[in-house]
């Protein structure tokens, strides 16, 4: 599989500003941690079971102001894969585009405690856009259609949605 970029062999990355296009995983970071990725526009149009971008076995990672295209059978947008714990994203545009209608913006497979606030999902149709298979997960301020959020069968697992409201109060 070919990889846009590939960090499995070292962590405390910034990755910004960068124009990734792949016909596997446009990013993938593997057992390292502490990773920024920020100002990216990646696109993948392939490596079915995976992500645009996949995170396997990493940890607080911060991801922000990326455009995330996936297109493809089973490709998804963003794949949290087994024990990627306490990442916060935000601010990201993810597209996915499939081929046959097992494709996610989001999938979290055994992954805990992540935090995604105001990221814009535009999935295709036929997809549920966020998947969950024994993991819990908290998203704020964020729209998407409520019905197109699957939890696999035989597995548990939690999304929380919050929205919260700005206001400025002035006393004249």
């Amino acid at each position: 599989n070919a990889y846009g970029i590939n960090l499995d062999t070292t962590g405390n990355n910034t990755v910004t500003f960068n124009l990734i296009n792949s016909s596997g995983r446009g990013i993938s970071i593997s057992g390292k941690s502490n990773n920024n990725l920020s100002y990216n526009n990646i696109t993948s149009v392939g490596d079915a079971g995976a992500g645009a971008l996949t995170l396997s076995s990493v940890n607080y990672n911060k991801i922000h102001f990326n455009q995330i295209n996936s297109t493809g059978a089973n490709v998804y947008g963003i794949f949290f894969s087994t024990t990627s714990n306490h990442n916060i994203l935000g601010e990201n545009t993810i597209r996915t585009k499939d081929t046959t209608s097992d494709v996610n913006a989001y999938f979290f497979r055994s992954s805990y405690n992540n935090t995604i606030t105001h990221d814009t999902l535009l999935s295709s149709v036929s997809s549920n856009q966020i998947r969950m298979q024994t993991s819990n997960a908290t998203m704020i301020n964020m729209s998407f259609n409520k019905y197109n959020v699957s939890f696999d069968g035989g597995t548990s697992g939690a999304l929380t949605i919050q929205w919260y409201v700005y206001v400025n109060v002035s006393n004249n």
